[in-house]
């Protein structure tokens, strides 16, 4: 939601947004929610309306819930249908988007790469945490680690260089599944270097880096590692915290816990902060298709084509270093902005 103030902010500033504007925006489920909410709460009176291109995954499976809200709050939707290739159709959303772009009074966000989201993010949320630490009686200071999912670079580049500030040796860590093309690194391709490995966990990852995290490699020592994640880990953390705390979270709060859990291994008496991107509202698919023993044995086999996924779960979460893959990200940075033209 404060993400989407900060690109609606920057849509008024350029004049973009004005009377009889549609908005349209390519999402996952999170930020089409927002957007179309406050088109419908602050925007409406100027008969300004707004489009989400979605991808059928989040109408027809676990992150349905979404997808309903979204059908419900949205002026219009159009959905796009998966592939093995792009689990996420992320590619096909965002040419679509580009397509729309080019059509008078049609308005793009960009969540991906315009730098107003970070801003959003920085000076409304980051704020609000920072309220709440305080009423809590912690301190920035305290903190070692601070971890968070990439995504779309807003909220974890927002919320870190707020916190940087803060603590200037606190310690981000961007979380991705395993099969997220984020980092431009081996563990998004399968054996043959080709086809991207598919992933099951929804809301984070993407097919390519987005600008907004290009720039954030600008800056020395931001990040402190990144850690991908397997959907088995993701998924087991759910069916832990349910059985353990009747606590309902998603799996992409259960990849976040794993390398909390991975690192405390290692380091004793560590603070971390933990951005959960979750509602903590029930997951009804967790009790049904998403079975640890289905998505080891039947999800996988079918979605990956034969691609032997289990030697990649010998281990749970990979620690990388972001800017060992500065260069490659930059180049296929290029190259995605070329054939999404």
């Amino acid at each position: 939601m404060r993400s989407v103030l900060g690109l609606f902010i920057s849509g008024v500033i350029a004049g973009q947004i004005k009377y009889n504007t549609t908005i349209v925006e390519s999402s996952s489920g999170n930020t089409a929610i927002a957007e179309a909410f406050i088109v419908n709460k602050l925007l409406k009176r100027y008969n300004i309306k707004f489009k989400a291109i979605i991808d059928s995954r989040i109408v027809n499976s676990d992150e349905k819930c979404k997808g309903k809200r979204i059908m419900r709050l949205a002026d219009d939707v159009e959905i796009i249908p998966i592939s093995k290739e792009d689990p996420s159709a992320v590619n096909d959303r965002l040419k679509r988007v580009n397509e729309l772009k080019k059509l008078n009074n049609y308005y793009v966000p960009d969540q991906y790469d315009n730098p107003y989201a970070i801003f959003g993010t920085y000076f409304y949320l980051a704020r609000e945490i920072d309220e709440q630490l305080r009423r809590m009686g912690i301190s920035w200071i305290n903190l070692d680690y601070i971890v968070n999912s990439i995504s779309t670079g807003a909220h974890s580049i927002g919320i870190g260089l707020f916190a940087k500030q803060k603590n200037t040796n606190v310690r981000i860590i961007g979380v991705e599944q395993l099969g997220s093309g984020i980092l431009c690194d081996p563990f998004c391709l399968d054996s043959d270097g080709r086809i991207p490995i598919p992933y099951l966990v929804g809301g984070a990852g993407h097919r390519f880096p987005t600008y907004n995290v290009v720039r954030s490699l600008k800056l020395k020592d931001f990040w402190f590692k990144c850690a991908k994640v397997s959907d088995r880990i993701s998924f087991q953390k759910c069916f832990e915290y349910k059985e353990k705390y009747n606590l309902c979270i998603g799996p992409s709060t259960g990849m976040l816990i794993a390398v909390v859990e991975a690192i405390a291994e290692s380091e004793k008496n560590k603070n971390f902060l933990v951005i959960s991107p979750d509602s903590f509202e029930d997951y009804p698919s967790l009790n049904t298709w998403y079975k640890i023993k289905a998505l080891e044995e039947k999800v996988i086999s079918e979605r990956l084509n034969g691609f032997d996924y289990r030697k990649h779960l010998a281990q749970n979460v990979y620690f990388m270093d972001v800017y060992n893959y500065a260069e490659g990200i930059r180049k296929y940075r290029t190259y995605m902005r070329g054939i999404l033209k």
